[in-house]
This record gives structure tokens, sequence and C-alpha cells, in this order.
């Protein structure tokens, strides 16, 4: 998660820099956007629980259509996304025929137990915006799988008190295509930002039905 973090923060600030020095059309038709949101989980298995904030991040560039002289435009892009959730349990086998959750025993002390999920997302929205630069924008953005791994870092769960941390990757039975419907309302460059995703991440009958909602802030400098 921190080199996907990186990584978008870096496009972000290389893509924005290349943009302050482009025309003034470009930069009326071309938007680069960086989200900052936290995810809260629907339909997590039976004593799963979501512990503390579970940060997602989106950076992406987005291409403005106007509708004639309508405050009007239809807009699309490329991006990349990523959505976590820390827990209170982990996944019981990540090669399974079935990915299921065990709940981590209150006994064992752990500093985190989280699973994350990355997509290169191709975003398209209808946006609306008054001469005084309030902004807002509705549409969904169809994200395709690149990357999804967990990691756990405390004591063994088999009770014996040694510290360890688990990495794995690749988890199975993730969805491959992964659809998100996005509402964004603010004012100049920083906006609210509201996602509800309508794809669960795992394969129906191959683990959980759980799936995010995001509330967070937009930063648009452009």
């Amino acid at each position: 998660m921190r080199k996907i973090a990186i990584l978008i923060t870096f496009i972000f600030f290389g893509i924005t820099s290349f943009a302050q020095q482009a025309n003034d059309l470009y930069d009326k038709n071309f938007n680069i956007g960086l989200d900052v949101y936290s995810n809260f989980w629907m339909k997590l298995p039976d004593k799963m629980e979501q512990k503390g904030l579970n940060m997602g991040y989106s950076v992406y560039g987005m291409y403005n259509h106007m509708l004639k002289k309508s405050p009007l435009s239809v807009a699309g892009g490329v991006g990349i996304s990523s959505i976590s959730l820390s827990s209170n349990s982990v996944i019981h086998d990540a090669l399974a025929d079935v990915i299921t959750f065990d709940t981590i025993a209150s006994t064992i002390d752990y500093d985190r137990s989280k699973v994350t999920f990355t997509y290169l997302d191709f975003p398209i929205e209808l946006r609306y915006k008054t001469p005084k630069q309030f902004r807002l924008a509705i549409g969904f953005k169809i994200g395709f799988r690149l990357d999804n791994h967990s990691k756990y870092k405390g004591e063994r769960l088999d009770g014996s008190g040694v510290k360890e941390t688990i990495k794995e990757k690749d988890i199975l039975h993730t969805e491959k295509i992964f659809v998100t419907s996005t509402l964004r309302a603010g004012y100049k460059k920083i906006n609210l930002v509201f996602n509800y995703s309508l794809s669960r991440v795992f394969q129906l009958e191959r683990g959980p039905e759980m799936h995010p909602f995001s509330i967070g802030f937009t930063f648009m400098p452009f």
C-alpha cells in the first residue's frame, strides 16, 4: 500500500507540474485530480469488524468535452485507485477455493490486519460548473484489478506470543472488474467526494459479499 501511495503521489505531482506549463485551452479542457478518502465496508462476514481509518487514494486525469455554451460538460479519462480494509480478522487461506476470514482472538496482541485492492480506472462524469467555480459531478468508473494483497503484523495466531509479519499477494477469487458510482461537489480546487461500489470485491460464492462506500476530499488544481 505504501508503494502504491508513493506511486500515486508521484504521478499526481508529475502531471500537475506538466499541466502548469500548458496553455489556456489545455487548462480549460483537462483536469488532474487526487482523491483521499476513508472506506466504510458493508456486508462484512459475521464477527468481522472494521478498525480505524481505512484510507483510500485515487489519482486521475480527465478530459472535458463542453456541451456548447452550457455549464455542463462530459469528462472521461484514466486513473489508479486503491481501497483498503483494516479489521479484527485475517484471511484463512488466500489460495482456498472459497475465501473466508477468521476472527483474531481477543488474547492476541496485533498491530495490523489489512487487505488492499488496487485498480486501473476509467472514469466518466457529467459535470456542472458555475461561473463562480462551484462544481458538481456525477458518474461512475470501471476499474480493472491491478493488485490485491493482505498484511498481518502481530503475535502468531496460535497464542505462542511470537511476533510475526505475514504478507500475501494475489488473493484468489477477487473480481477482475470493479464498478463504482461517484459524486463530487465543491468550490474551486477542493471538493467533497462520495463513492459507492456497485461491485463486490470477491467473486460470487467464492468469498464474502463485502463492498465499500467512501467519503473524502478531491484536490483538483485545474
